[in-house]
This record gives C-alpha cells, sequence and structure tokens, in this order.
C-alpha cells in the first residue's frame, strides 16, 4: 500500500462503490484476494494484437 496515497478514493463495480483512504482500500484488497482459493491471474491484449475486435 506504499504505492498508492493516504488520500486514494478507490471505486468498485459492487457496493459499496467508493472507498476511501489507504486503511479503507487495504480492507478492501485484502476481503477481495482472500475470496479466491486458487491463484489469480491477468491476461491482457493491446487492441492490435486481437484479431476479433473490429
Amino acid at each position: 500500500m506504499s504505492h498508492y496515497s493516504p488520500g486514494i478514493v478507490h471505486h468498485d463495480a459492487v457496493p459499496p462503490l467508493r472507498f476511501r483512504g489507504t486503511d479503507e482500500v487495504r480492507r478492501t484488497f485484502v476481503r477481495w484476494f482472500d475470496g479466491y482459493d486458487d491463484p489469480i491471474s491477468l491476461q491482457a491484449w493491446l487492441p492490435s494484437e486481437r484479431d476479433d475486435l473490429a
């Protein structure tokens, strides 16, 4: 959390929708990550790398 400003405002897609300050954001991240049993991965593409985009 050292990379975040103490005044961070984080918005989420599910309620509650807004978290303020590093303590609230940290609790939210811990709750989110604790909800997974398996490793979490992320795969991202640049639009130029996708054949199915118009």
